[in-house]
């Protein structure tokens, strides 16, 4: 009998980062695998820690001719818009967060250039909606059937879109944080995790309850409990 398989494609948030601070095997816990589990699926995660969206086509070149489009599935979870990939002298393509893109580690000596000169909010929905766009078409070609979902950010405006809603666990204007913290920052892109001044005090008193049940110990990311929760809802959207 043929295994069937659940490509995931996102960040830390796929791949679990933190969950190593409460279990010894984090990558049982993680929702990616918590849903194959539920299908019956081999869970391949192919999500890496800060990485961009722009990244996942090249990811996904290297696993797309294996996929059967009989019984395989594939979900592409998208990080941060403000994220970039960006190839090195060597032709490797390297992740570059906005928080560290200035260090002695860069990719190449332009690379703050991009957030200085051509980092717009135009440019991100762009870059967003154009790499959906290949990827959606991209499975359609080869017959195989994809989910998108936004992680801890939301997309509202549109440039190019002809990925129908079907294809969208969650709506565009969603992301599966929502379903763990109820205040997502849409701004900066940041999880808001601790209090600070853009949060009015009923904000954080909503706020800072679910960060305990579901982010503590971890910092950035959610932790059992809240992989839980995400993969108890993405499970339900996926019976629809």
């Amino acid at each position: 009998m043929t295994n069937k398989k659940f490509y995931w494609f996102g960040d830390s948030w796929v791949f679990g980062d933190e969950l190593e601070k409460e279990v010894p095997d984090p990558n049982n816990y993680t929702f990616a695998q918590i849903v194959s589990n539920h299908f019956g699926a081999t869970n391949v995660n192919l999500s890496s820690n800060g990485s961009s969206i722009d990244n996942i086509p090249v990811e996904f070149s290297k696993i797309a001719s294996n996929i059967n489009p009989e019984i395989d599935c594939v979900f592409f979870f998208l990080t941060a818009a403000h994220r970039v990939s960006m190839f090195d002298d060597t032709g490797n393509l390297k992740n570059i967060l906005p928080s560290n893109y200035k260090e002695a580690h860069k990719v190449h000596d332009y690379s703050d250039q991009w957030y200085k000169y051509f980092d717009t909010p135009l440019q991100r929905t762009y870059n967003y909606d154009k790499t959906i766009n290949l990827l959606y078409l991209w499975c359609q070609h080869i017959g195989v059937k994809c989910y998108f979902s936004n992680i801890f950010t939301t997309e509202l405006s549109l440039i190019i879109d002809c990925t129908p809603e079907s294809a969208w666990l969650l709506p565009k204007n969603t992301c599966i944080a929502e379903y763990i913290l109820p205040v997502i920052d849409t701004t900066d892109y940041r999880l808001i995790t601790e209090d600070h001044p853009d949060l009015t005090n009923d904000q954080w008193n909503a706020q800072e309850p679910y960060v305990k049940k579901y982010i503590r110990p971890c910092f950035q990311h959610p932790n059992v409990a809240g992989h839980q929760e995400i993969a108890t809802q993405l499970i339900k959207l996926l019976h629809e």
